[in-house]
């Protein structure tokens, strides 16, 4: 409310791909120009592009007799539909063997992944975060199905309460330092200048400052120094992962759904004890196709968890936020930026991702929506949806009425290769969305946001 927001972005993809022979491949991908237009981009301020060019992946592609190896930095977080997936670029091994099966074919895949090094010799040991995946792809004519498992192995961590306390800390860290620098210049400058070139007057005036910015940082910091007192800043976790979904077009009748659901246990390095990993994430949508127009209604849920006192973790979005689904542009993307600030604090329902806080991620939903996709004709379609929200979990006084977003989005090839997509989004606040005294109404949130996509 009151914060209205505009900005331009644009970005240059390129994917080349190197064929050595048949057999082996070199890909890779890399973007341009991905900058603010008018902010300070290095090109604009020092007429310098040597910050816009970033490599964000390269891999291999071996096609061997035993089956396909893809080995580099690859496209990772992905899995089955779009439903809790995350895509990003992951180190990876990746093996698959297809296996004919009369007309119809199986993928069998194993996937050995590094999250992060973390190991620096014999004092920093063991200290990696790896993931293993296993999985099994049914592929038919008009159906496909499929069965992952994944093991996470992490040694470096942060459960979601030391997430809680490290943004918090460093929320007040920021206000203090900004505190502090006032303090020092402004408040200096100015209280000098009204004493008259007073010296001793303006260190005064100085010193009261970043003395009741010291209280007021203590005072800040007090939870997450409790925080990290019990459980330390890192923990290591043991997880696994079962994924089985299904997609189907039976003539004019189309079928999709995934189930998340993980399981395993968190450590701590202090004696605190240890916290059982409990979650799911759920998605059923099916459409029927009517001539030029295609219906959809779909429920989807995420567990929640807004107790972060307790010794379980049952908030799937800390662990799979889902930013690909993308099925409301306002609740469910982060184009906007305002992924962490809707509402005020509380954010939408992906946050900024994997393994980060913010209340909407932690408190899960459940959404039921319907929807309508309307084919003009070979060049413009116009699709419309309409869903409700709530939280899975909050805390007692707070309302899980998250309120309905509506969406209406136009795609107009221009010509081939070249689309134009504009989305109007409206959300409809509830009273999940209340400020802190839980006394003031929310305000609705409009967002218009529009690209213009050169694809060759």
């Amino acid at each position: 409310t009151d914060k209205p927001d505009s900005f331009r972005d644009m970005r240059l993809r390129v994917r080349p791909e190197i064929k050595i022979n048949d057999k082996l491949s070199l890909i890779m991908r890399f973007d341009a120009l991905e900058k603010l237009l008018s902010s300070n981009d290095s090109a604009i301020v020092a007429q310098n592009d040597a910050e816009n060019i970033d490599f964000d992946r390269a891999y291999m592609r071996i096609i061997s007799p035993i089956g396909l190896f893809m080995i580099g930095r690859q496209e990772g977080i992905t899995w089955g539909t779009p439903f809790a997936d995350d895509e990003a670029d992951t180190d990876r091994i990746k093996y698959i063997l297809p296996v004919p099966m009369g007309d119809n074919k199986l993928y069998i895949a194993a996937v050995a992944e590094k999250v992060s090094e973390v190991d620096k010799g014999y004092e920093e040991s063991s200290k990696d975060n790896d993931k293993y995946y296993l999985s099994g792809t049914y592929v038919a004519d008009k159906y496909r199905a499929g069965m992952l498992v994944g093991f996470y192995d992490f040694n470096t961590f942060q459960d979601p309460s030391q997430a809680k306390a490290t943004k918090d800390f460093n929320a007040a860290l920021a206000t203090y330092e900004a505190a502090i620098t006032k303090a020092e210049t402004a408040t200096y400058a100015g209280a000098y200048a009204l004493s008259g070139g007073n010296t001793a007057t303006a260190e005064g005036a100085r010193d009261a400052e970043i003395t009741a910015a010291e209280a007021a940082f203590g005072a800040a910091t007090a939870s997450s120094m409790s925080t990290f007192g019990t459980l330390g800043q890192t923990c290591s976790g043991e997880v696994i992962l079962l994924t089985p979904y299904f997609t189907g077009k039976f003539g004019p009748l189309g079928i999709t759904t995934e189930l998340d659901y993980v399981t395993g246990t968190i450590e701590f390095d202090t004696a605190a004890e240890d916290k059982d990993v409990t979650a799911y994430a759920f998605m059923f949508e099916t459409t029927f196709d009517v001539g030029p127009v295609t219906f959809q209604a779909g429920f989807a849920t995420s567990s929640g968890d807004s107790d972060q006192s307790d010794n379980d973790i049952e908030c799937m979005g800390y662990i799979a936020p889902g930013v690909d689904w993308e099925k409301l542009f306002i609740m469910f993307t982060d184009y906007h930026g305002m992924n962490t600030t809707l509402g005020g604090v509380k954010g939408n329902y992906v946050g900024d991702g994997f393994a980060t806080y913010n209340d909407t991620m932690v408190d899960g939903y459940q959404v039921i929506y319907v929807g309508a996709d309307y084919k003009l004709n070979e060049k413009i379609s116009i699709a419309g949806i309409v869903a409700t929200l709530k939280a899975d979990d909050t805390d007692a006084n707070v309302d899980d009425d998250q309120g309905v977003e509506v969406d209406v989005t136009l795609k107009w090839k221009l010509m081939d290769n070249l689309e134009y997509t504009a989305t109007t989004a409206y959300l409809m606040a509830g009273d999940y969305f209340k400020t802190n005294n839980n006394t003031t109404d929310p305000e609705d949130t409009l967002a218009l946001y529009h690209k213009l996509e050169l694809t060759f």
